[in-house]
């Protein structure tokens, strides 16, 4: 499984970065956030081991993963002098929150149940995509336009 989950991880950054140029940074970060939601219930709703299973998870891997491209090239443009430190501070503090979620959401299971603790954690991609939509709004409202 954590293969699969990697494996959808490395398509969803690559198409990430092709879509980004395409449709901008904006959309694609909260369009994927907001289609993740999809695939992440499907699971709930799918039998664990058939074939649908697994197809919902790396689909959901994939479209989770979609947004880190532009979130990387966002952040470099807010550090233009610091573009590594940018980088690392996305991978590296998306990482950290995730592990700080892993341990709050397993204490929400625990008091909740699995399935419903689950249901939980699935729906913060939710809020997550509203942050990234005020967040980046906020911030090219605020962009000075260069002069001519």
């Amino acid at each position: 499984m954590a293969a699969r989950s990697s494996f959808a991880g490395g398509l969803g950054s690559i198409l990430g970065g092709f879509l980004a140029p395409r449709l901008g940074p904006v959309l694609t970060i909260v369009g994927a956030f907001l289609l993740t939601l999809f695939p992440l219930l499907a699971v709930i709703a799918s039998e664990p081991g058939t074939a649908l299973y697994f197809a919902v998870i790396v689909l959901a891997g994939i479209l989770i993963f979609v947004p880190v491209p532009a979130l990387i090239i966002i952040a470099q443009e807010f550090v233009p002098g610091a573009p590594a430190t940018a980088s690392g501070m996305v991978l590296g503090l998306g990482s950290a929150l995730a592990g700080i979620g892993y341990v709050v959401l397993g204490r929400v299971q625990e008091a909740v149940g699995l399935t419903n603790g689950i249901l939980i954690g699935f729906s913060m991609v939710v809020p997550a995509a509203l942050l990234a939509l005020v967040v980046l709004l906020r911030a090219r409202s605020e962009t000075p336009v260069p002069a001519q």
